[in-house]
């Protein structure tokens, strides 16, 4: 026979009172939290306590932050920023001013019994921001005091935006550079920031990025180009960017091109760029001292880091003038080089009419190497044309080889080693077979000067009269 073990009713009893005094403690203690927690959000004290711990992470980094509205919302946790101005500590330079912004709020383990918070940006909605970027005649960024550290492991409040989806309207950006004579103001920019994949890994994620700006400004030594459109698409992370669309329209041209950024620090890039440029203008726009007309076009490839670079493309120009220098279907194929200003090229270039001065050259065929600095420039290489004309006399068949051209400080100045022709003729006198060594040729300030000490020729005619 199984003996039963019962409790008394009155033991019983007491269970069940003190299980009720137990939950009912605990819907207090709830209650309690959640009465204390709307006060200290009516209040202001939640304001006023993330305001403070936001204010001390931008003293951290260098920066000096205040703000006519900081206000808290909740349901979603959001934060609310009204004429918030981001100051250089050190410096007291402008960095940044919003107008107007959002910023969607999670704050992890929010009852949690802890210390410590981590407070995680999802979101930030800007409208009207207003942005100083400069550099000074050492290269030095006004953005150069600023600490970005990350937070550490047990601090008060930890602030996070591995994923943040960033939007940004009525933009103005302002750039400048001294020591290389530029500034410019990014006008009514449009920008957003937003990951491809939200389920990736923070450290892993890839983003979509879109930059538009109009109606804008750059300056090069005091010479404005207005106004520029620029629009940007592609997808960036931590390591580089692919590049989906970009189109620069100015004044002067427009230029479109897609490809890679590989390394932003080291900043490598692989671009395919289309380009065209219209010379009457930019002659008009940025003065070089030359009368310029017709338009070029540019397609190929850019490779390099930095401002060390390669090019490898072609130049297409219906009719191109400088001055009294006219070219008339232009073509030429090139590899190149450069560092800065300072360039290198190798290719060939090959036209239908040359004209420079009194000088008609048909059908010029340039093959050969540039090295240059800016505007002055030296060539080697060799030269054919169907055909040269001066007020001296025609050449026929020419070639040169051996060559070397240089302008420099406006001047320019040629070598020929070796020149050929199959013929030479003027009113006077008719040359077949002709060969000219060490021709050098100059021109400056509109007079031409040829010196040719070696002649010689198959045949000449003077005044009927054939030797």
């Amino acid at each position: 026979m199984t003996e039963e073990t019962t409790i008394p009713i009155k033991s019983r009893k007491s269970l069940w009172r003190w299980l009720l005094i137990g939950l009912g403690g605990v819907f207090l203690v709830f209650l309690f939290a959640f009465i204390g927690l709307f006060i200290w959000y009516k209040t202001g004290s939640a304001d006023n306590y993330v305001k403070s711990q936001f204010v001390s992470k931008m003293d951290e980094i260098g920066i000096v932050f205040a703000a006519d509205t900081f206000r808290l919302t909740l349901n979603p946790i959001t934060l609310q920023l009204q004429n918030a101005t981001f100051n250089d500590k050190i410096s007291g330079e402008k960095l940044f001013f919003i107008r107007e912004a959002n910023l969607g709020l999670t704050i992890q383990n929010l009852y949690a019994w802890q210390l410590s918070r981590d407070i995680q940006l999802n979101s930030t909605d800007v409208n009207g921001a207003e942005a100083w970027v400069k550099f000074d005649e050492n290269g030095k960024s006004n953005f150069s005091n600023l600490n970005f550290v990350e937070d550490k492991a047990g601090s008060r409040v930890n602030f996070k935006y591995d994923s943040v989806k960033f939007s940004l309207k009525e933009g103005l950006v302002h750039f400048g550079d001294v020591s290389r004579k530029i500034s410019a103001d990014a006008k009514n920019v449009i920008f957003s920031l937003n990951p491809t994949d939200n389920a990736t890994p923070d450290e892993l994620k890839r983003y979509n990025i879109s930059l538009n700006s109009t109606d804008s400004k750059f300056i090069y030594d005091e010479k404005p180009v207005e106004p520029i459109d620029l629009a940007i698409k592609g997808i960036a992370d931590n390591k580089g960017a692919e590049i989906n669309e970009f189109t620069l329209t100015t004044p002067l041209g427009e230029t479109t091109m897609n490809g890679t950024l590989t390394d932003w620090e080291r900043l490598q890039y692989n671009l395919k760029i289309r380009s065209n440029v219209d010379l009457q203008q930019t002659a008009t726009i940025l003065p070089t001292g030359a009368t310029l007309r017709g338009t070029g076009n540019f397609e190929g490839t850019v490779t390099g880091e930095g401002e060390k670079y390669q090019i490898d493309g072609e130049i297409n120009s219906d009719s191109l003038a400088a001055d009294n220098v006219y070219l008339k279907a232009l073509q030429v194929n090139a590899k190149g080089s450069g560092d800065g200003a300072i360039y290198e090229a190798q290719g060939k270039a090959v036209a239908e009419l040359l004209t420079f001065e009194d000088f008609r050259i048909d059908f010029p065929q340039l093959i050969g190497k540039v090295r240059g600095n800016g505007t002055d420039f030296k060539w080697f290489g060799e030269l054919q044309a169907a055909a040269v004309k001066s007020p001296n006399g025609t050449l026929a068949s020419l070639f040169i080889s051996d060559a070397v051209a240089e302008y420099k400080d406006k001047q320019f100045t040629a070598d020929f080693k070796n020149l050929r022709a199959g013929r030479f003729a003027n009113e006077d006198l008719i040359a077949e077979s002709l060969q000219i060594n060490g021709v050098k040729f100059s021109s400056n300030n509109g007079t031409i000067l040829v010196n040719a000490p070696n002649v010689r020729a198959g045949s000449v005619k003077v005044e009927g009269t054939e030797l």
